[in-house]
């Protein structure tokens, strides 16, 4: 940290978009990531990010980076090309956050261009979480991407020795037909399919200290287009334990 508010990260991390994607495992909200987590916004790399942070009036921290493309796995190659991103948080009053968010991908012959807009609002035990992202291929290769994701979730304490907290939340997240930009070994692009679903969950928290552990249930309703098949409906029964 060489001045007040600015720092260097170099090294293999999480490409710095989204919100969702930034999380630790402990803190999701629910047992399945959201489809922008699934499918858009899982990348990690090695690369190096810049971060500014202000924390007076408005605070707020700006964050640019450039990472390889390649994957973990082959670090040893030259890359033709790397991966870009940018991020801004910015916090207007107590409980609320803005992020804004750019990523420019390549893995092999079209880039991809990510734009991504997300707000989170915390009031009481109260926790609002909105996220859209606008995906395009370059020279309009194929149409572009639309991802949404929104929930809320309620957190009553209880604060007694055998149960700490419980949660109750509700999620909408969306996708549709997108695709990765890797080419599959028939040299084809592959795509996801359009979806939609709705999340219920109901979390329990026993203990806080020395570990954080409870239990997490949730129910999870697809929906896809007309005349697309669809059985992906689940019940997921999660125990989460943090050290």
């Amino acid at each position: 940290q060489p001045v007040k508010g600015l720092s260097f990260l170099i090294g293999y991390d999480k490409m710095p978009f989204s919100n969702e994607n930034l999380l630790s495992p402990w803190q999701y909200y629910f047992s399945d990531k959201s489809f922008l987590t699934q499918r858009l916004t899982a990348w990690s790399d090695v690369g190096g990010v810049v971060e500014y942070r202000w924390d007076e009036t408005v605070p707020f921290s700006i964050k640019a980076g450039v990472f390889n493309s390649g994957g973990f796995s082959k670090q040893m190659q030259f890359q033709k090309s790397l991966n870009y991103v940018a991020r801004g948080a910015f916090r207007f009053f107590k409980g609320f956050e803005l992020t804004l968010n750019y990523a420019a991908v390549k893995y092999e012959t079209v880039r991809m261009h990510n734009i991504d807009v997300g707000m989170m609002y915390d009031i009481g035990g109260l926790h609002l979480d909105a996220e859209y992202i606008y995906k395009a291929y370059s020279d309009r290769s194929f149409q572009p991407t639309h991802a949404f994701e929104g929930f809320a979730c309620y957190t009553f304490r209880i604060g007694k020795p055998w149960l700490d907290d419980i949660a109750l939340a509700l999620r909408y997240d969306a996708i549709t037909p997108n695709c990765n930009g890797k080419l599959s070994d028939l040299g084809m692009y592959e795509w996801d399919n359009y979806r939609q679903r709705i999340t219920a969950g109901f979390t329990m928290y026993f203990i806080s200290r020395p570990v954080r552990a409870g239990l997490r249930l949730n129910y999870e309703k697809f929906f896809a287009h007309v005349g697309d098949e669809c059985k992906d409906d689940r019940l997921i029964l999660e125990m989460i334990v943090h050290y």
